[in-house]
């Protein structure tokens, strides 16, 4: 399954490795970081769940079944607040492209902690 960003009540900015996600209908502020970031820069290039698995999966030295738990509570957490949704399923597939994120070990696993997304 693959995501789109809930424009255009949704806005968001990567400043320095940090992804800040504005709901302008509601007024809620989200920051993401780490692993965070990474998976939602692979939500706004459409990439599938199973893509963004296989990214993290090469990035990281972790069960791939962790992984895709963690991915998956994490964008059941989007799909909740109203951030992301869910794309039509005739959408073409794009390749996995590596962004050269640099490894600096994964403190926990993706959507490890219950409040991945934090509204602020």
């Amino acid at each position: 399954m693959k995501f789109k960003i809930n424009t255009p009540n949704i806005v968001h900015e990567l400043i320095d490795g940090e992804v800040i996600i504005v709901n302008l209908k509601q007024g809620d502020y989200y920051s993401l970081l780490n692993t965070s970031a990474e998976i939602w820069t692979e939500i706004e290039r459409e990439q599938s769940s199973a893509q963004i698995v296989a990214q993290l999966i090469q990035n990281y030295h972790e069960e791939p079944e962790i992984i895709a738990q963690g991915v998956q509570r994490f964008i059941d957490q989007l799909i909740e607040e109203g951030i992301i949704t869910e794309l039509a399923e005739d959408t073409p597939e794009n390749e996995i492209v590596s962004h050269g994120f640099v490894n600096n070990g994964i403190d926990k696993p993706p959507g490890s902690s219950p409040n991945c997304v934090e509204s602020v």
